[in-house]
């Protein structure tokens, strides 16, 4: 398995997913998905860039998960998202919980993230 980070590319409609550098680092670009499975996940904001973000409305990645790359087949799972605008978090859409981690995330790029914590 090996250590990744996933984010929104909002530009293709997919999910890139690059290499982890140190503990929260994005190294190098190593490729695009529709769909994606990450286990053993963290979810991530940088407020400092979220703040810029919203400040000078220009997007920049400000988001991500880092988790490790699997070809497991997901099972069903809570549907999670964010928002910048809406606050700093990821969140659950069924309750509005945060979520900080995850065992399983599946990423679709029609429909979104659904986690197994």
């Amino acid at each position: 398995m090996r250590r990744v980070i996933a984010y929104k590319n909002l530009t293709r409609g997919t999910w890139s997913v690059a290499e982890l550098k140190g503990e929260r680092g994005r190294g190098k670009l190593l490729s695009h998905h529709v769909t994606l499975t990450l286990a053993n996940c963290q979810f991530h904001v940088s407020e400092a860039s979220r703040t810029r973000m919203l400040r000078t409305r220009q997007r920049e990645v400000h988001a991500w998960v880092i988790g490790d790359l699997v070809e497991t087949a997901p099972s069903a799972g809570t549907r999670v998202s964010y928002n910048p605008f809406k606050g700093p978090k990821f969140v659950r859409c069924t309750d509005g919980s945060t979520v900080e981690t995850a065992r399983i995330a599946h990423f679709t790029a029609a429909d979104g993230v659904f986690v197994e914590c």
